[in-house]
């Protein structure tokens, strides 16, 4: 509400450019005044959209890690969601912490 954006209940082809433009520009920020290489997106166990943002991703050049079909509630031995929350537990962040530690170290495409 603060900036006046509204999240659209359906997605057009205007609003994926538009928020490939936004992160664009945090990409070109963090490589021109935080030395990064670069900007790598992640989706998480469960996000939805991300078939349709891809194609914009990768014509924008923005790395990406796709975990969104991931399911984590198989993965982890206790809840993987905090009851009443939504929010992973602390087992499932560390199962997908580990995950990104080791694609991160060992995939070229994010050295």
């Amino acid at each position: 509400q603060f900036y006046g954006i509204d999240y659209p209940l359906r997605w057009s082809d205007e609003d994926y450019k538009f928020a490939t433009e936004i992160l664009s520009q945090i990409q070109n920020h963090a490589k021109e005044n935080l030395n990064a290489k670069g900007l790598i997106l992640i989706f998480l166990p469960g996000q939805k959209l991300t078939n349709e943002l891809i194609p914009y991703l990768e014509k924008a050049k923005i790395r990406y890690l796709d975990y969104s079909q991931w399911d984590i509630k198989k993965l982890t031995v206790g809840p993987a969601y905090i009851p009443y929350d939504g929010h992973p537990t602390a087992e499932a962040n560390k199962i997908l912490g580990e995950s990104l530690a080791h694609e991160l170290s060992t995939n070229s495409v994010f050295l």
